[in-house]
């Protein structure tokens, strides 16, 4: 049976897929008790040789931010190493503070991307630092408005999928992100004037002309109207 589309801010049930497909990043079930257990047990050094993890973080390594499978980085004068991960109907994000023997997990059955905004967050107040959250409220924009943003766009070899082209489709209170080559759609709903939300990688998209300007974290990637 078909489930109707929940609309641009709602919510639908995901697809059915047979997880025995994937092997360790998709097929494994565990709840934050679990994961934070994992952490207690890396920090006693049950787990792996102190050698080992500590060649599993990487932070010896000055050309990338991997380890053997963490990422690191420094958060507020504090080493963490945090992996997360989405498929559809579900989000995770654990990050680990291992000189303070702080770990933050956020669980979700939900594929969009403000699992891992909420652990930014957390982890900022950890450690007493501000939370300054640009939180989108979607605005109602009628159907018609939306018309003049449509059209295909092209990216330059700086996104994520280098040089591609995108087709902005309107709906009856939304835009619809469309990827031709892939068939992959992403909702962009409105929020301000010409400023619309991805939720799914929570990420901005404002219209300047025909650029089409796609802001995730602190980077613009500029699309240009074909």
């Amino acid at each position: 049976m078909d489930i109707p589309r929940a609309g641009a801010s709602g919510f639908e049930r995901a697809p059915y897929l047979d997880w025995t497909s994937k092997t360790g990043n998709g097929s494994i079930y565990a709840t934050a008790d679990d994961l934070l257990r994992f952490h207690r047990a890396l920090q006693n050094g049950s787990l792996l040789k102190p050698e080992t993890l500590k060649q599993s973080y990487g932070f010896e390594r000055k050309d990338r931010t991997v380890g053997m499978f963490w990422f690191h980085r420094q958060r507020f004068g504090h080493r963490s190493v945090y992996v997360n991960g989405s498929s559809p109907g579900f989000k995770a994000h654990f990050e680990r503070f291992i000189d303070d023997d702080a770990t933050v997990v956020v669980l979700s059955n939900f594929y969009i991307a403000a699992p891992s905004t909420i652990a930014e967050d957390l982890g900022a107040m950890l450690f007493d630092q501000p939370v300054n959250r640009d939180v989108p409220r979607p605005i109602h924009v009628n159907g018609a408005d939306l018309k003049r943003f449509a059209g295909t766009f092209r990216f330059g070899d700086d996104y994520f999928v280098k040089n591609a082209v995108v087709r902005v489709e309107p709906q009856m209170d939304h835009l619809d992100l469309n990827y031709p080559a892939t068939g992959f759609s992403i909702a962009l709903i409105p929020i301000e004037g010409d400023r619309f939300f991805d939720r799914n990688f929570w990420s901005f998209v404002r219209f300047d002309g025909d650029k089409l300007i796609y802001r995730n974290n602190d980077k613009d990637y500029v699309a240009v109207r074909q």
